[in-house]
């Protein structure tokens, strides 16, 4: 069998592996047919030699043909044998090129998830004025002699101090009390503060990527 046009014909490697298999069993078995001819050859050059000597010389010649035959067909099973050994090393290899590169996709994929969420955290508290500072994460600034300060983040709190969430899906933010104000900075088109269904007040983010887009993070005052 010609191992390059088996490969030509788009062979996969489990139907190329068949396919040298059943050449060397067909190459076996005319072998066998060969070798069986040489025996009944070899007797009937005992036999002729007493008889005829022309004969004897074109038993000889057809017996030395058959060798001949025998001889390419098994040079042929070498040759087989060594391109089934180099298949079985090209799928080993294969599969083992395989494996990296699923592994490798399982990384990337892994990495993506993690940037994904990266991408898509945020952190939010709530409270009273009084209660956010007793946390440190609310300061007054600004102002004039104590007068119009305002509230603002503070700078030294901890993220632990926020509830983390994915902005892909937490868009209501019920809170308790009256008032609600936002300390930290948010397009007021992406936003609304309403009352719910049970008369309770929320914040509900119309457009998060707009919302979340100057920061990750947001401090609701409650009045």
């Amino acid at each position: 069998m010609n191992i390059e046009l088996a490969k030509e014909e788009k062979l996969s490697p489990g139907d190329l592996q068949k396919r040298i298999n059943e050449s060397v069993e067909e190459i076996n078995r005319l072998l066998e047919e060969n070798r069986e001819k040489i025996k009944a050859l070899n007797a009937r050059l005992r036999y002729s030699g007493r008889q005829n000597s022309r004969l004897q010389v074109s038993m000889e010649e057809l017996q030395q043909s058959l060798t001949e035959k025998i001889e390419k067909k098994e040079g042929e099973i070498i040759a087989l044998k060594q391109n089934l050994d180099g298949l079985k090393l090209e799928l080993s290899q294969l599969n083992t090129n395989l494996a990296l590169i699923e592994k490798e996709n399982k990384n990337k994929a892994k990495l993506i998830d993690q940037k994904t969420q990266q991408l898509n955290t945020a952190y939010f508290v709530a409270g009273t004025y009084r209660e956010l500072e007793e946390e440190q994460i609310l300061k007054k600034e600004g102002g004039f002699l104590g007068l119009g300060r305002t509230e603002a983040l503070n700078s030294n709190a901890s993220k632990d101090q926020f509830n983390e969430i994915d902005i892909r899906k937490a868009l209501f933010f019920p809170v308790e009390g009256e008032k609600l104000e936002l300390v930290t900075r948010h397009p007021a088109d992406s936003y609304r503060i309403e009352k719910d269904k049970k008369n309770k007040t929320q914040l509900v983010v119309q457009d998060p990527e707009k919302f979340w887009e100057s920061s990750r993070y947001m401090v609701m005052m409650v009045k």
